[in-house]
């Protein structure tokens, strides 16, 4: 799509949000997907460097008395929202009130955007900031990244009959985390519980390579008890459990599809990446799991030449479901 057709498009789908000031209008590009999912909008946005401005006007049209939790994939902004400062990076995740004015200047960015109705979000906490951000690394900060990006991954499979469940699932999480534990409901607990395994399962999978991975570790970044951690792996046979599974498949992984006769990382390297330092506890425990020792699984594959990946750009606009997102943002839910 030509840049001035992408800009066309962009303006006339954000107009009921925002104002808009293009920083390069001869090489722009966007495109974004939305979702309904019950009463909540999921948005995936991309695009190129610009400046938004929700003014007066806008406070009353799209989105009026909506929440939007926010988090960016690639690129960073500064503004304000109201009276208040705000940042946005990939580093963290925020909460905005959409009932006050914006100014942000961002940079080319990805984000992933959930619109929410007021009324779905039941903490007191909303009314007195306008801007409520948490640190990626934080344990909210995990659980509600987390979340929201199962829950955008899900998108395309999500049948409508499940969006219900899946709308209730992440406001069950959110008002828990905005809500002080004693005072959860046994659902909103059940959710934070969920998502706190989810975002720990996540963890696990991106530290496999850390040796000294354990329970200590997700104490400290989940900023819980070793009996939480406890509780959560009970289902998966507890944590160490679930370590060793994940670093096995994750060896089995690598060793299955790494070729010899390409490589020069030997089967040791390949066990130190996924955590083992011990070749002989490696070699017996991969045996006594999958039944072949990891030289067996390594030399064993076929020779062929593996396909190219094909890459199919789909910056495009579909102009015609525009006018659908704008319905979306202007209507009271």
């Amino acid at each position: 799509m030509p840049p001035e057709e992408a800009i066309a498009a962009w303006t006339k789908a954000t107009r009921p949000i925002f104002d808009v000031k293009i920083r390069n209008p001869d090489t722009y590009s966007a495109s974004a997907e939305a979702y309904l999912l019950g009463d909540l909008i999921v948005t995936l946005a991309n695009f190129k460097a610009q400046t938004f401005y929700r003014r007066v006007k806008h406070t009353r049209l799209g989105a009026a008395n909506h929440l939007v939790l926010e988090l960016f994939l690639m690129g960073n902004g500064t503004g304000c929202l109201g009276d208040d400062f705000i940042a946005m990076s990939p580093y963290q995740v925020n909460l905005l009130d959409y009932r006050k004015t914006l100014s942000t200047c961002v940079e080319d960015a990805s984000l992933l955007s959930i619109t929410i109705p007021r009324k779905l979000i039941h903490s007191s906490c909303i009314e007195y900031f306008s801007v409520q951000s948490w640190h990626i690394n934080s344990p909210h900060g995990r659980l509600l990244a987390s979340m929201i990006e199962t829950i955008c991954q899900s998108l395309p499979e999500i049948q409508q009959k499940d969006a219900e469940a899946f709308s209730a699932a992440l406001l069950g999480l959110l008002n828990g985390l905005l809500t002080p534990k004693q005072q959860r409901t046994t659902f909103e607990q059940k959710c934070v519980q969920a998502s706190t395994l989810t975002s720990m399962k996540a963890f696990i999978d991106s530290n496999l390579h850390q040796l000294d991975l354990g329970i200590q570790e997700l104490c400290k970044a989940f900023n819980c008890s070793r009996a939480t951690v406890y509780r959560c792996f009970k289902e998966e046979s507890g944590v160490e459990s679930y370590i060793r599974s994940q670093r096995l498949k994750r060896a089995f992984h690598h060793l299955s599809t790494t070729y010899p006769a390409t490589s020069k990382t030997p089967i040791y390297n390949i066990a130190l990446e996924c955590g083992f330092a011990d070749p002989a506890y490696f070699s017996r425990l991969f045996k006594q799991t999958f039944g072949l020792t990891p030289s067996d699984v390594f030399h064993s594959k076929p020779n062929h030449t593996q396909a190219t990946p094909v890459f199919v750009d789909l910056d495009t606009t579909y102009t015609r479901h525009i006018e659908t997102f704008r319905n979306w943002m202007c209507t009271s839910r």
